[in-house]
């Protein structure tokens, strides 16, 4: 029976590394290639390169302005190269989705990127390569998998005098949006015709809430524990003017400093409610089960030897359980938390997870002491 258990384990171990292999190396091959409005590339002057990017069947990336702020936009940097200037970046025009019910900007299994770059009047003429990365964050219609990045290579080649424009470059490399083009504003109405007002609230309303954001500017971030002064700087509701704002700004600051509402409350009746709720947590049924198993770590029953010993390991095993689950709620809110989605994402902290797992249960069955 041992043997056997033992046989199973390792082929459990085998087919989680398989597919813990198959998850990190899955998602689209992605391939490019580049090809330059004009070569040679003058000296002194902006030529652009389009680079164009090919996913396998089935595959979109997200666009550079995605959205959902969740999903990784789609960036190509370009590093510096000693002697070219690097100018505008270009992207295509992204493509409405549904996935879920809700739409997502994407580009498709084809798509090319715009980068402008400009040659010094005193480089000298010859083979260059100017190198960048692709970010992005590939999906197919059932999952998204974890962001990428693709090393890039542009070989250029810089002459005196370039090339002739090869007009379907151009036209290609026109229809892109550049980074730092001003758009026409839209025609105002004639004097005589003054536009109407729209209500913001109105219900015939046609504009999208995401086109609307995109005029909204993102003034300041905050995570983690913030004390009550920095807090409600960061919401400036310092600035209020009429009565009631006043009125909010006190008991937000009465509260966050612990004399208004709950600062009021005495700390043994806090600690009452606390674990009054954590009695009756006990009662639910994801704990239900685990009743048998703590009775069973405190030492209940024929071995219990006394009172004094199973109260001893109850609260032993009560404090551990504070500790370390106090103890992580601190990490976590004291700036962790804004990283452990990036963290959790890795391949990495994925495979190390999956091991302890195997290891836990190599014990269960005792293979491993």
């Amino acid at each position: 029976m041992r043997v056997l258990t033992a046989f199973t384990s390792i082929v459990v171990v085998l087919f989680s590394v398989s597919a813990m292999a198959q998850f990190g190396s899955a998602g689209p091959k992605v391939s490019y290639e580049a090809v330059t409005e004009r070569s040679p590339l003058p000296q002194g002057e902006a030529t652009r390169i389009a680079v164009t990017f090919h996913l396998d069947a089935g595959w979109h990336v997200q666009s550079n302005a995605p959205l959902d702020e969740f999903n990784i936009a789609t960036a190509l940097r370009i590093d510096g190269q000693d002697g070219v200037t690097v100018g505008r970046i270009g992207y295509p025009e992204h493509e409405l989705i549904d996935f879920a019910g809700s739409p997502l900007a994407v580009f498709g299994e084809t798509f090319t990127i715009g980068v402008e770059l400009s040659p010094d009047a005193d480089l000298a003429p010859g083979e260059y390569v100017v190198t960048g990365t692709l970010r992005y964050q590939a999906c197919d219609d059932k999952v998204c998998m974890t962001p990428k990045n693709l090393a890039v290579s542009i070989p250029v080649t810089v002459a005196a005098e370039g090339g002739a424009l090869q007009a379907a470059q151009t036209e290609q490399l026109d229809a892109l949006l550049w980074e730092g083009t001003e758009e026409a504003p839209a025609a105002a109405p004639a004097p005589s015709e003054p536009a109407p007002e729209t209500p913001v609230n109105a219900s015939t309303s046609t504009l999208d809430w995401r086109e609307l954001v995109q005029d909204f500017n993102v003034v300041g971030e905050t995570v983690g524990y913030s004390k009550a002064e920095p807090f409600l700087e960061f919401i400036a509701l310092e600035s209020a003017k009429d009565d009631a704002e006043k009125s909010l700004i006190a008991r937000l600051k009465a509260t966050l400093s612990g004399q208004g509402e709950l600062g009021d409350l005495n700390w043994g009746v806090i600690l009452l409610s606390v674990l009054i709720g954590g009695f009756l947590l006990n009662l639910t049924p994801c704990v239900l089960p685990m009743i048998p198993i703590n009775v069973g770590i405190i030492g209940a029953g024929a071995q219990a030897g006394s009172r004094g010993r199973g109260f001893a390991l109850g609260s032993a095993f009560g404090l551990g359980i504070a500790l370390v689950y106090g103890g992580l709620g601190l990490v976590v809110i004291l700036g962790v938390s804004s990283t452990f989605g990036a963290i959790n994402a890795t391949l990495g902290f994925n495979l190390a997870i999956a091991v302890l797992f195997v290891v836990l249960a190599l014990a269960m069955f005792d293979i491993i002491s």
